[in-house]
């Protein structure tokens, strides 16, 4: 029989598998303490670094999220009927709008921030030695950077 254990499959598997592990485990450490989800966390994080009056345009967020415009869309809905963010007409440019973070935002960012770094450092401490860590990102930073080739 075959060791399928050094096939790629095998790895995007166990890989998936601790994503999704990892990011129940996020999102329930956020729940248990009255925060919104992770999905949010990138967002804000771009939000918190724009002037709260300023805001940045939907389309940029495609870009510094690196999703598309539907997969914006959607997580900006989202966003708003969490009362995390507001829109309002760009007004230099009518075909788009203006994302901004609402103080309610702002203030659970650092708290949200927070925590999810917490339930990341136990993840990985329940798994892995400091040694093994820096082993995976260097891998993890190897494959990322050759896909950007």
């Amino acid at each position: 029989m075959t060791d399928k254990t050094d096939a790629p499959g095998a790895a995007w598997s166990a890989l998936a598998r601790l994503a999704r592990t990892g990011q129940a485990r996020i999102d329930n450490v956020l729940a248990a303490e009255g925060l919104p989800a992770e999905e949010f966390l990138p967002l804000l994080e771009e939000l918190a670094a724009a002037p709260s009056q300023t805001g940045v345009t939907a389309k940029s967020l495609e870009g510094t999220l690196g999703l598309p415009q539907y997969a914006v869309s959607r997580l900006l809905g989202r966003a708003i009927k969490a009362g995390l963010v507001t829109r309002a007409p760009h007004p230099q440019d009518k075909r788009s709008t203006l994302v901004m973070a609402t103080e309610d935002a702002r203030r659970l960012y650092p708290r949200m921030a927070r925590a999810r770094d917490a339930a990341i450092d136990a993840f990985f401490a329940d798994r892995l030695r400091p040694g093994q860590v820096k082993r995976l990102n260097d891998l993890l930073q190897m494959m990322e950077d050759s896909a950007d080739e």
